[in-house]
C-alpha cells in the first residue's frame, strides 16, 4: 500500500480530484503512483508528496511518521476554514462533516481574526497560486496563524507562544512553507 508523506491538500481549497477515477472505489483509470481518498470521497493526487526509490518505479522508498490529528471535534478549530483544511488533509476525522456534504464544521465562523501584529510571514508559489503563511501575536500568550491563497484564507486557534505557532506550521503546514 502506498502511503502519503504529507497531508493531501497541497493547495488550500483546491480540488485535486482526478477526472479518470469514476468513484472512490474505482482506481482503474488512475495513472498516478500515489493517491488517497479524502473525507469527501474524492481521489486525491499525492505524487508530489511521495518518495520513490526509483523515478520509474511505483514503489515508495520510505514514509515519514504519521502526522497526528490536528483536532477531533469542531471545538478544536477556530474557523470553518481551519477545520476544512484539516478535513481535506486527513488530519481531522470524517465525523467533522456531520451531514456528509463535504463541508466540515459548518457551525464555525468563516471570519478570520484580524487582531494583533504579524511577526512572521512566508510566501511560496505552488503551480499558479501563491500561498501565504503568517504568525500573528496578540499578546505574550496569544498567537495564531493566518494561512491563505488566492482569496481563500483562514485563521487558526490560539497558541501560547510564537514557538508553539511555528511548531504547528512545521507539523501541519510545512508543505506550504518553502
Amino acid at each position: 500500500m502506498i502511503k502519503p508523506i504529507l497531508p493531501a491538500a497541497a493547495l488550500i481549497g483546491a480540488s485535486l480530484l482526478l477526472p479518470t477515477a469514476t468513484s472512490a472505489n474505482d482506481y482503474s483509470g488512475i495513472d498516478h503512483y500515489c493517491y488517497m481518498v479524502n473525507g469527501a470521497g474524492e481521489v486525491m493526487d499525492l505524487n508530489h508528496f511521495c518518495i520513490r526509490s526509483n523515478p520509474e518505479s511505483t514503489e515508495v522508498a520510505s514514509v515519514e511518521a504519521a502526522i497526528p490529528m490536528a483536532g477531533l471535534v469542531c471545538d478544536d478549530f477556530a474557523t470553518q476554514g481551519e477545520s476544512q483544511y484539516h478535513f481535506l488533509s486527513g488530519t481531522a476525522p470524517k465525523s467533522l462533516d456531520g451531514d456528509n456534504d463535504g463541508v466540515a464544521c459548518e457551525v464555525l465562523t468563516d471570519e478570520p481574526r484580524e487582531d494583533g501584529n504579524r511577526i512572521f510571514s512566508n510566501q511560496s508559489t505552488r503551480g499558479d497560486g501563491v500561498i501565504d503563511t503568517e504568525v500573528w501575536r496578540v499578546s505574550a500568550t496569544d498567537y495564531y496563524l493566518n494561512v491563505g491563497t488566492g482569496g481563500y484564507s483562514f485563521t487558526t486557534r490560539s497558541f501560547p507562544s510564537g514557538d508553539a505557532a511555528r511548531d504547528h506550521i512545521d507539523i501541519y503546514y510545512g508543505d506550504l512553507v518553502q
